[in-house]
């Protein structure tokens, strides 16, 4: 199951990448110390070099609004 699960988180990183806002896929595991997983997968914005190796809490803070026409290209893209 954990080689399969692998091959997901491949998968999910490679979709999330093609959004065209998209620079990098981080993924985050939570979890309360049970014996299941929280991945999460986090896109982090294209061409803004300097939250580069930040974490999300980062970009939250500095990101700007994302423009409307923008986040639509993203969900028609996820939508495909």
């Amino acid at each position: 199951m954990a080689a399969e699960m692998g091959l997901l988180m491949v998968r999910v990183t490679a979709a999330v990448e093609e959004l065209p806002s998209v620079g990098r896929c981080h993924i985050g595991r939570y979890g309360d110390g049970g014996a299941h997983a929280h991945p999460f997968f986090f896109g982090r914005p294209a061409r803004m070099a300097q939250l580069r190796g930040s974490c999300l809490l980062d970009w939250e803070e500095n990101l700007p609004e994302v423009p409307e026409v923008l986040a639509e290209q993203v969900v028609t893209a996820v939508q495909r």
